[in-house]
């Protein structure tokens, strides 16, 4: 990953967190973890965490800096991967296991001049994702990302 410094800031969860609409897009997909991050081209960090606990853990420990998905963003042209194809890494690892989730997959969307998204989305079994695959038009996913998208920015703009 480049050597670069990061600010992080870790967005509250709470049962009436802004998120929770579309975090709940996305549980009605099929998923038990949402994670969304906006990375921006000055080093700050803004992530939200569906689960409370890991967000904690990822913030304390700043696993940001091991995160493949913040390798991928940064050195790759890749727009998806799921966690699954990595192998054993630490920080999927620990996710996986704080979450009580199995696999998941990572988005990333680049802003040639703007700020980069990261979004994480886990299942429960590993099986629930190829259900996800299978089960849901595309179109759902782009409106739970836009959802997502959207609440961020405001969370960010009124903190």
């Amino acid at each position: 990953m480049s050597v670069k410094k990061f600010d992080f800031q870790l967005l509250p969860t709470s049962s009436n967190s802004p998120f929770e609409g579309a975090v709940q897009k996305f549980r009605e997909m099929g998923f038990s973890y949402v994670s969304h991050g906006i990375v921006y081209p000055d080093g700050k960090i803004s992530c939200y965490f569906s689960d409370q606990k890991w967000g904690k853990i990822y913030s304390e420990k700043k696993l940001f800096q091991n995160d493949p998905s913040m390798h991928f963003l940064f050195n790759t042209e890749r727009v998806l991967f799921p966690w699954s194809c990595l192998g054993k890494t630490d920080v999927i690892e620990e996710r996986k296991n704080v979450c009580d989730i199995e696999d998941g997959f990572s988005v990333l969307i680049r802003s040639e001049n703007g700020p980069h998204m990261i979004i994480g989305l886990g299942t429960k079994k590993a099986s629930d994702l190829k259900t996800f695959l299978w089960s849901n038009p595309l179109s759902k996913l782009q409106e739970g990302i836009k959802s997502l998208k959207d609440v961020h920015q405001k969370t960010i703009t009124t903190s």
